[in-house]
């Protein structure tokens, strides 16, 4: 009786190997999700901190007129309007497949009130500016969809938040 069932196995190999075969594409699958996801994370963090330090340099975020803030408002050519920050974050992102709808970029300062630069895929015209020495924290906030295991993860949209705090260096003239 054992021998018959034994030698009657057809098509247990040919299951087994579908089955493999389908957890192999599940694992590759969320492996490249993973890799985007950090590749996201790690992009995100470099803009925050390299915009936190423009933010801290020209003393503030200054709406659509590149001019220093204090007394004397002097012109400014290096400084980066709201405009020049959405576009320069855009085009990083972009390699990254993140769309201008997917992020935004603000500043918080010492009361914890938020100033947007870029908010709901557009650059903003808020102005605000910190004294010399004041603490703020630049915040850039990007949306992470799953693209190939959306049936692990869900359709759902998860956010990546890198804070990064600066000291004011501009002192007001």
């Amino acid at each position: 009786m054992l021998k018959k069932i034994k030698n009657n196995n057809k098509g247990e190999i040919y299951f087994a190997r579908v089955v493999c075969y389908l957890l192999l594409v599940v694992c590759i699958a969320f492996m490249l999700d993973v890799v985007i996801m950090l590749t996201q994370n790690v992009v995100t963090s470099y803009e925050a901190a390299y915009y936190a330090e423009k933010v801290s340099i020209q003393g503030g975020i200054l709406g659509q007129q590149p001019i220093l803030p204090g007394p004397s408002a002097k012109h400014c050519t290096s400084c980066l309007v709201n405009a020049d920050f959405s576009r320069e974050i855009s085009e990083t992102f972009g390699y990254f497949g993140i769309t201008k709808s997917d992020w935004t970029a603000s500043v918080t300062d010492n009361s914890n009130v938020q100033h947007f630069i870029h908010d709901n895929g557009n650059s903003t015209m808020t102005i605000y500016t910190f004294d010399y020495m004041n603490v703020g924290t630049f915040t850039l906030v990007t949306e992470f969809r799953p693209r190939f295991s959306t049936f692990l993860w869900g359709s759902k949209q998860y956010l990546i938040t890198k804070s990064v705090p600066f000291v004011i260096e501009n002192i007001p003239s």
